[in-house]
């Protein structure tokens, strides 16, 4: 017996503005909202659960223009709902499996050929130099400069369901971080 179901993603009113003399992009969306819907096996539709549901959000993100902030940002939004449960949970865990298993199967395939392997062994040993001397100079790079990164959340609220008509629910009225420092 097989679950038929489908895990929809709602984008409303969606902006995207990037400004290169400013070095800055903004993202604005009015609402998005992810659905699980289960289908009977006569293809009628059974159990809608909302998953997420997070309404007016924006982020922004500039150039900093102190010497030691590389980067500020902003995420503002009024209302973010998150929803968990263990059926939908072990359905989406055993799409990803199956989606694992097809990318899998596929590179075992392209492995096949030897002539691929030998150029890949190769093009992988240059990389690897490379790779090593360019991380070093970009950690050294991180360590001087911090991004700055601001939240602004009107209510948060987090359900789940934790057993058979036991549901466990947070709700947070107001999240404000200002300067909170990553790095």
């Amino acid at each position: 017996k097989k679950l038929k179901y489908s895990v929809s993603l709602e984008i409303f009113h969606f902006s995207l503005r990037i400004n290169k003399e400013k070095q800055s992009t903004q993202i604005k969306l009015e609402r998005a909202r992810s659905i699980y819907q289960e289908y009977l096996e006569d293809s009628r539709p059974g159990t809608k659960v909302v998953l997420f549901d997070m309404q007016n959000a924006e982020f922004v993100r500039r150039s900093g223009g102190l010497k030691e902030i590389v980067v500020c940002s902003l995420f503002n939004a009024t209302d973010i709902a998150v929803r968990w449960e263990p059926d939908v949970h072990i359905a989406l865990f055993e799409l990803v499996l199956h989606l694992k298993l097809l990318v899998n199967n596929q590179k075992l395939r392209e492995l096949d050929n030897e002539f691929v392997e030998d150029i890949s062994r190769m093009n992988d040993n240059d990389q690897k130099k490379e790779t090593s001397v360019e991380s070093v100079q970009l950690e050294k790079q991180h360590k001087k400069r911090e991004s700055v990164f601001a939240i602004d959340v009107e209510m948060l609220s987090i359900s789940a369901e934790v057993g058979d008509g036991v549901n466990a629910m947070v709700q947070v009225r107001s999240i404000f971080s200002e300067n909170a420092r990553i790095g």
